[in-house]
């Protein structure tokens, strides 16, 4: 799992829109959405869905069982790219 996939995912998650989520990443509307869609290939389930009618998103519950893996899995990430070895 590539970390930009998992951050992509956890800003739609927080602001519930793909436009919006592209401004905070400071990439296209296409790059998340292709990072989306990368995701849920790995994870082989459907995790946002559009909403009809209005440019908002929802997570389906495949999302929302992720959210938390994912929240922890970028914390993970986190600290190992921040280790510092002691002598």
């Amino acid at each position: 799992m590539e970390k930009d996939l998992v951050e992509t995912f956890l800003t739609i998650a927080k602001v519930n829109n793909i436009s919006e989520a592209s401004r905070v990443l400071y990439v296209s509307q296409a790059t998340v959405s292709y990072r989306l869609k990368q995701l849920e290939r790995q994870v082989g389930a459907q995790l946002v869905l559009r909403q009809q009618g209005s440019r908002g998103t929802q997570l389906t519950p495949n999302g929302k069982r992720l959210l938390p893996l994912a929240q922890s899995w970028l914390s993970v990430n986190m600290a190992f790219e921040n280790f510092q070895p002691q002598e």
